[in-house]
């Protein structure tokens, strides 16, 4: 069974991605903030994992991805950021410290989100 850490609290994009990966021998597990996140993830060691842009919490998204790859642990884990802001500075960070892809919520359809994301999971 594949385990998808989703990071963040987008309740809807939660629901969507449960329900169109329903199926696949995925186990889903959330954490709505950033610091919980990071411990999930040295804790579980997902397939993949999530991670909001904006999760909340006194710890940013980026930095969350910072943690995330430079732990020996997890930095193997392929980590798909996910969010709604669109600015190349932020995107440009984000693959410099690892990210596998980057998506800008309601810039691409649902139907291409979900087939970047089943690529990982297969």
């Amino acid at each position: 069974m594949k385990k998808i850490l989703i990071i963040g609290d987008d309740r809807i994009i939660i629901r969507i991605l449960q329900n169109h990966l329903a199926g696949r021998d995925v186990e889903f597990l959330l954490a709505p903030e950033a610091a919980e996140g990071v411990q999930k993830a040295h804790d579980n060691v997902p397939d993949l994992i999530i991670l909001d842009v904006g999760a909340s919490g006194p710890v940013s998204g980026l930095e969350v991805l910072k943690k995330i790859k430079h732990a020996p642990a997890t930095a193997f884990i392929p980590v798909v950021m996910f969010s709604a802001v669109d600015q190349e500075d932020v995107i440009a960070e984000a693959q410099a410290l690892g990210a596998a892809d980057y998506i800008v919520k309601g810039s691409v359809s649902l139907r291409e989100t979900l087939e970047r994301i089943k690529k990982y999971v297969k």
